[in-house]
């Protein structure tokens, strides 16, 4: 960790100090600086603490005697910052074991019905499990319960008792809803399961292989062979008779591979069996995107309070798609809580949503290696 960029990002440029204050910080630095001296090597990591603070004395100094112009920081952490705090919480995790991978998530997302205008909240269940002894992804099994749709707000459900109170809902999209709890259940095997991202589709010993630092485990996902780094071959099909052939896809922008880190970079955490110094790797990877923003202190659905940082989901052309992707994290104990998608503007996704809204949720309630085995083949 570098805890000395985190001093760095956390102080801000003070006022001038008066000169007796000026006096005594750099007394206090020749006191570092003679105690350092006299330090054996196992100490200096401490003194190399102790000497940042000082500097940060030795700034106050510096301001009485060599004005400049003042610059204006914002005040409180930053999305780096925060992130660098679960990365430290993350690494001072211990290591665990077990027979079985075991992931019990919540999934909710919101709807615009088609009469009445109102918007429904669905809600889903989902359990995964990998046995530790397999490596392939195709050994993994999971069971997704829906748990039905109701009206999202207060005022949503006003609107559809006005609408008759009905059991089912049309969809602005043309899909029809059940309200009822517990009317679908699929059970999954191997492939059927989410591959929406890598952390989805990697077997075991591939996340053996995962680096342990942030610039190594950047380089490791961006080699994949699903990254947007990787090669981009040309058309697969002959265009049509007298039609020029189709340009080929040009290479990823800087931001586009940066939002596919940063979704990867989710995912890891989230699902992943990764080991804390991987897990820390990771939030150091996201600290390092330029595109990740603070949004603040949340509560995810489940009622846990944690931080949100985001980038904005992108096109081709760095195009704004108007969806931003969030990350809630508790910094106190280095643990992922959820992933959630907003709406910023038009898109294709969420039609008919109100912007600001959080159109849809995945919280994850438990990820940890068990030795219980919650999926039998009757069950």
């Amino acid at each position: 960790m570098d805890e000395l960029r985190m001093v760095r990002d956390l102080y801000v440029p003070p006022e001038p100090a008066p000169p007796q204050e000026v006096a005594a910080a750099r007394a206090r630095l020749d006191a570092v600086m003679r105690t350092r001296r006299s330090r054996p090597r196992w100490a200096l990591r401490g003194a190399a603490l102790g000497a940042a603070a000082a500097g940060v004395a030795l700034a106050v100094a510096i301001s009485v005697t060599s004005p400049r112009p003042q610059m204006t920081r914002p005040a409180g952490p930053s999305a780096r910052t925060v992130l660098l705090d679960a990365a430290l919480s993350a690494d001072r995790q211990p290591v665990t074991k077990g027979k079985y991978w075991y992931v019990d998530s919540r999934i909710r997302w919101l709807q615009k019905v088609k009469a009445g205008g109102y918007l429904i909240r669905s809600t889903a269940q989902s359990e995964t499990w990998r046995a530790a002894g397999s490596s392939s992804p195709a050994s993994a099994v999971g069971t997704t319960h829906f748990l039905g749709a109701r009206p999202a707000t207060p005022a949503d459900e006003v609107a559809w008792r006005e609408a008759g109170s009905p059991r089912t809902f049309l969809t602005v999209e043309g899909k029809r809803v059940s309200g009822k709890a517990g009317s679908v259940t699929a059970d999954m095997r191997g492939s059927d399961l989410d591959m929406s991202s890598f952390a989805a589709q990697a077997d075991l010993d591939e996340l053996r292989e995962i680096p342990e630092t942030p610039d190594r485990l950047r380089a490791w996902l961006l080699a994949l062979p699903q990254s947007p780094a990787g090669p981009h071959p040309g058309p697969t099909t002959l265009p049509a008779p007298g039609r020029p052939s189709p340009s080929p896809p040009g290479p990823p922008t800087r931001a586009q591979l940066d939002y596919w880190l940063f979704v990867q970079g989710v995912s890891l955490l989230l699902y992943s069996p990764i080991t804390p110094k991987v897990r820390a790797a990771a939030f150091q990877m996201l600290a390092e995107l330029p595109g990740v923003k603070l949004i603040g202190t949340v509560r995810d659905p489940d009622g846990r309070q944690g931080t949100a940082v985001a980038m904005d989901r992108i096109g081709p052309g760095d195009r704004p798609l108007r969806i931003q992707r969030r990350l809630v994290v508790d910094t106190k104990t280095g643990r992922a809580l959820a992933d959630e998608e907003v709406v910023l503007g038009p898109n294709t996704d969420y039609p008919g949503l109100p912007f600001g809204v959080v159109a849809s949720t995945t919280t994850v309630r438990s990820a940890g290696w068990t030795n219980k085995a919650g999926w039998t083949r009757d069950h």
